[in-house]
């Protein structure tokens, strides 16, 4: 993972301690690696500014350019990217929390706080 996504593990992982969180191992695991998925595509931070603009005012666009650019699409999917790399050595619930942590959380306490958390940085 690069550095700013190996701090940005860190830092969710850190919200979550302080929110209560610090004997959940797996909701623990999950904030550390839940972008683990994004280290499989080219391009960095331009390529994620580019995604967050154009989901928000030009989503056509957007799915245009993920059916003909990899790297969009390996961004656009790094959840279940991620969830995939971490199957065989996270525990099945970070896997799930990782696999759909841009998912609607529901009633899922866990995957909100992850959600909020991720949110913060």
């Amino acid at each position: 993972m690069p550095p700013a996504d190996q701090l940005e593990g860190v830092r969710v992982a850190g919200a979550l301690e302080s929110w209560g969180y610090g004997q959940d191992r797996a909701l623990l695991l999950a904030g550390l690696l839940h972008d683990v998925g994004k280290s499989r595509a080219a391009g960095g931070a331009r390529y994620r500014m580019a995604i967050t603009l154009m989901e928000a005012f030009s989503p056509g666009l957007l799915q245009r350019i993920i059916r003909r650019d990899g790297d969009v699409a390996t961004l656009w999917r790094h959840a279940e990217i991620g969830a995939e790399m971490t199957r065989h050595s996270l525990p099945a619930d970070s896997v799930r929390l990782i696999r759909d942590h841009h998912k609607d959380a529901g009633g899922d306490e866990r995957l909100r706080a992850l959600q909020e958390a991720d949110a913060l940085f």
